[in-house]
Order: structure tokens, then sequence, then C-alpha cells
């Protein structure tokens, strides 16, 4: 499903401040909602930077904007308002339209900072074609037996019972144990990305048990998984920015990859100095 909106210019902007202030010991929030002073109701801002300065704690609210005009005064007004009723530190509005000559006016008045996101087609530090190779490992039609000392139908069958497997400790697995014993052990490396390759494991539990509806516990001798493990492998194309601060451009490039079972943002920053910074951060939920 696609973002609604404006949230993908949103989670943009997190992620790049996340990037920016990586090692600044700030901390970064998206989609955060602050109590306001006079109506006691929490009022939401798209980003929030919560950052120690000396003995004070500097709060910045970000709201981005994602409009088919450039940001007008009317929005500017709104904003400043909503940040003094908060007792938010520092404002910053972020536009993918730019801005209006009254509301760049209005906003430098009240120590707003004002951004640019702009989209590019081509930077002359990073080659046209550039893709990010992303490797994403799959298994699939993932089978688990089990030998007992007494005789027992397989595990599908045991866990319908209400029977549940644990640790030596008693406490009950959870749904993705059997994945992750799996992919620990399957050699990944032999693997090449789009290719596949049938397993079998087939060795001594790691000292499991079976826990019976009634109650009786019978430990796991051996333990066998098989199934199809597979590489897929997918180029991803980078999305260029230059995120254009009243000090100068910073031109970044990024994308979404996959890792486990959520996506992170990476990010290669251009520094002033044509140093490139390559970074992940967490991608803000939807």
């Amino acid at each position: 499903m696609g973002d609604k909106p404006g949230k993908a210019l949103e989670r943009l902007v997190a992620a790049l401040e996340q990037a920016l202030g990586h090692d600044s010991g700030r901390i970064v929030e998206y989609d955060k909602r602050i109590q306001h002073l006079v109506t006691g109701k929490k009022r939401q801002f798209d980003v929030v930077v919560t950052q120690g300065e000396g003995h004070h704690v500097v709060i910045t609210a970000i709201e981005c904007k994602d409009h088919k005009r450039p940001v007008d005064v009317e929005k500017v007004e709104a904003f400043i308002s909503k940040i003094q009723g908060c007792n938010v530190h520092r404002g910053i509005l972020v536009s993918s339209k730019g801005f209006s000559e009254d509301a760049l006016k209005l906003s430098a008045a009240h120590k707003i900072t004002t951004i640019t996101l702009e989209e590019v087609e081509i930077f002359d530090w990073l080659s046209p074609d550039f893709t990010f190779a992303e490797h994403i490992r799959h298994v699939d039609r993932l089978e688990v037996w089990m030998g007992l000392s007494t005789l027992l139908p397989d595990l599908d069958t045991i866990l319908a019972s209400g029977a549940c497997v644990t640790d030596a400790n008693g406490v009950k697995l959870d749904n993705d144990f059997w994945s992750r014993l799996t992919f620990r052990s399957i050699p990944w490396q032999e693997i090449a990305p789009g290719g596949a390759r049938d397993f079998v494991l087939d060795g001594p539990d790691p000292q499991l048990w079976i826990e019976m509806a009634d109650g009786e516990r019978l430990q796991i001798h051996r333990i066998g998984i098989k199934g199809q493990a597979r590489v897929e492998a997918k180029h991803v194309p980078m999305a260029l920015h230059t995120y254009a601060t009243p000090g100068r451009g910073i031109p970044v490039a990024s994308a979404d990859i996959q890792v486990g079972d959520g996506t992170m943002k990476l990010m290669m920053v251009r520094e002033a100095d044509d140093t490139t910074r390559v970074i992940i951060v967490p991608s803000a939920k939807p």
C-alpha cells in the first residue's frame, strides 16, 4: 500500500535528521505529540528532535509540507502559533516546493528555519545507474520433526493437541523460534544471489522439551528441519534529494532496504569536504 500524501516526505525527513545527527546524541522522533500549555491537549508534530545543550534540553519541532505550491504565510503563522503554545524552543519548516516571499520573511522574523527538499536527477559524485544490491534470504516449505524417547506424531499434530515446545527452564518457545534456528544453521554463503538450495538439517537438540497438555514433559533428543533456502537479489534505485538549508544544500541519496522483518533507510550524505558518509537508520513507521 502506498503512502498517504505527505507521509513519504515526513519519513524521509525523519531519516535525514537521524543521519545528519547520528553521532551527536540527539533523539529524533517521528509523529510526536506535545502537550499544549493552555488547552492541555496534545498537538502533533511530524518530527521532533530533542538534544542536550549544556545544562539545557532543546526541543526542535519539524513540520513537513508536501504541497503543489510553495508554503504560504498562513501556514507559517499556524506553525508559529503551534510551537509557541507547546513551548517548543525551535521550529523548522520543510517544503518540497519552497516558500513564498512573505512566508520567508515571517519565518526569518520568528527565527523559523526554512528548508526546501528538492528532488534531483543526478549528482556528479554518484553514477547515474548506481543501485543498491539487496540480498534477501528466504526459507520456503519449512518442515520440522523431532526424535523423542517415545513415538509421537509430527510437530503440527502435537501442537494442535495442546502441547507446546519449551526450553530446559520450561519457557514456551515463540512462533519464530524454528525460523531463527533454521536461519542460523543454513550455510548462506554457499548460495549465490538469485539461487536456491534444498536443505536438510539433522542433529542433537538444543535442550528442548515437549510439554503435553496433561503436563507431562518429554525431552527431545534430535531435531530435523528441511525446506528450501533461497537468496532473492534486488537492485534498489537510490532517490536523490538536496536538503537545502539556508547555509548550504546537503546532497543525499537514499533507499529503503529490508532488514529482517522490517525496513531501514540507507543514507549516503555528501559532506562539505566532498567525503560521503554512508549511514543506515531505522525507517519511521507508517
